[in-house]
């Protein structure tokens, strides 16, 4: 399961919308800004979600979201404002709890550990000194920073592409294929493709 599609069914899951991870990035980082927001896991809680696989973690925030009062399952108010095409931060902001601040914040706290800590493994592993750090997750402002952060102490280099350039990899494939029709290059029907 792809990250960016965790942050997505997360987001979709609360009703703020699509895509699901910048709106999520910056909702976690204001959540340290309501003094009301706390743990909405237990440290031991937090610590076994990282190391779990994805589907564990978007299964950890669905059934918190159903056995949690404070968490709307949706939030009309935050879904007529996407659906009007609206979808300011300071809006849907002020349309969260201070429950879902702190579910968006663990979330993302368990999705970035796992990522930093499965990314810091295959560099060991692979005996790599340089790091680059690409795709629509590649965005994320707490993922860049542990990356960058954990990096440093192990003495590799990192690398990310400016925010402009950190989208969706299918946007990517999409714009490769276009420039190739473009210059009628093509494989064929006949090409072998490589992949899982």
């Amino acid at each position: 399961m792809r990250r960016g599609e965790a942050y997505d069914k997360v987001a979709k899951l609360l009703g703020l919308g699509y895509p699901g991870g910048p709106i999520l990035d910056r909702l976690a980082a204001a959540c340290g800004q309501r003094e009301s927001a706390g743990e909405i896991w237990a440290d031991q809680d937090a610590r076994e979600c990282a190391g779990l696989q994805l589907q564990r973690i978007e299964d950890a925030v669905l059934y918190h979201v159903a056995g949690t009062p404070g968490i709307q399952r949706r939030n009309p108010g935050a879904e007529e404002a996407v659906a009007a095409g609206s979808r300011g931060f300071a809006e849907l902001l002020a349309m969260c709890s201070a429950e879902t601040l702190g579910l968006v914040r663990e979330f993302q706290n368990a999705v970035v550990r796992d990522l930093v800590e499965r990314t810091m493994m295959a560099a060991e592993e692979c005996e790599v000194q340089t790091l680059l750090v690409s795709g629509g997750v590649s965005a994320n402002s707490q993922l860049r920073a542990g990356v960058r952060g954990t990096g440093a102490g192990e003495g590799a280099e990192v690398f990310f592409p400016d925010r402009a350039l950190s989208t969706d990899n299918a946007a990517m494939i999409a714009a490769a294929a276009y420039w190739g029709f473009c210059a009628r290059e093509s494989g064929g029907y006949d090409a072998e493709c490589e992949g899982e």
